[in-house]
């Protein structure tokens, strides 16, 4: 059980790096924008976009209390000296807004719209894919993207998500396929998937 757990962390920490890289190289996506990041876990990659980044706003979001601990630890060390409750977590980095939210997939009722949506390694579930996409549905700007990087352990799950987004009527912009060796000596090689996704027009309009 232990091992399992190590092997997820593991392949989060790949998706979220590999995710922050590809923001990075694409920085002018998010000059000015507010940003809302899926199952953040540990904080990676949007703690690297928010002291490399100009952008309005960013919420991290996760579901377990634990996991939400150690998140607003990680960015409190790394972007506030000031420390509040757990769940009840802003600050203010620069020019960017902070914060750190409870954000349950099957319980999901936000109303706040966001230009840009995060995240890593949070298509593991088929279950809980037609959620995730609901809450991408309700929180994106009409105009706005969806970044998600995926460790490929299950191509039948990763399938049945890009079926759902298809059927939602999400439609892809554009997709990458990025491989990671941990050292010379390992043999195994790991695939992450990139993709980026927006809202089809006649949604758009419908909202509108």
């Amino acid at each position: 059980m232990m091992m399992e757990g190590f092997m997820l962390i593991k392949f989060s920490a790949l998706a979220s790096h590999i995710l922050a890289d590809y923001c990075l190289e694409n920085s002018c996506l998010f000059k000015s924008k507010s940003v809302l990041e899926l199952g953040s876990g540990l904080g990676l990659t949007g703690l690297l976009l928010v002291k490399s980044l100009d952008l309005n706003s960013y919420t991290f979001t996760d579901h377990h209390s634990k996991v939400l601990e150690f998140l607003q630890h990680n960015v409190t060390i790394n972007l506030s000296p000031k420390q509040e409750k757990i769940g009840e977590y802003s600050t203010k980095y620069n020019n960017t807004s902070v914060q750190i939210q409870c954000l349950d997939w099957e319980a999901f009722h936000y109303s706040q719209k966001y230009d840009i949506i995060l995240g890593a390694d949070v298509v593991f579930d088929r279950r809980l894919i037609p959620h995730l996409i609901n809450v991408v549905l309700k929180s994106l700007n009409r105009r706005g993207k969806a970044i998600f990087a995926s460790t490929i352990r299950n191509v039948d799950t990763y399938n049945y998500f890009l079926h759902k987004l298809e059927e939602k009527k999400l439609k892809i912009e554009c997709t990458e396929e990025r491989k990671h060796k941990g050292s010379l000596s390992q043999t195994d090689v790991s695939i992450v998937k990139i993709i980026t996704f927006q809202i089809e027009e006649e949604i758009r309009t419908t909202q509108e």
